[in-house]
């Protein structure tokens, strides 16, 4: 059985006035939510829902192959294992990996 691993939820809402403070209950409906799962490895986090993988967070640094590592991103899944469809690092336009959180 799958094991379903706490997890953050987070949205931006217009019109809150600074110091306002809003309260909300999520209810997490257990049958549909049993199937997702996520799995760790060396400086990757997978999210799979029924063993069918859907994304994959690298997060992992390593100053002896910064090229590769200096930047967390996002790698998704294809349909039907088709392996990734994100570039990933290396290439033409190396910065241009996945889906990433820029600042």
């Amino acid at each position: 059985m799958a094991q379903v691993n706490a997890g953050t939820v987070r949205w931006i809402e217009p019109g809150v006035k600074a110091h306002e403070r809003k309260e909300y209950e999520l209810i997490v409906d257990k049958p549909a939510a049993a199937g997702f799962a996520f799995r760790d490895g060396d400086g990757w986090r997978d999210l799979v829902f029924n063993e069918q993988p859907i994304y994959r967070y690298m997060y992992k640094y390593d100053p002896a192959n910064r090229e590769n590592t200096y930047k967390p991103f996002h790698h998704i899944f294809g349909f039907h294992d088709d392996g990734f469809i994100t570039k990933g690092p290396g290439g033409m336009e190396s910065h241009h990996r996945g889906i990433f959180f820029g600042f």
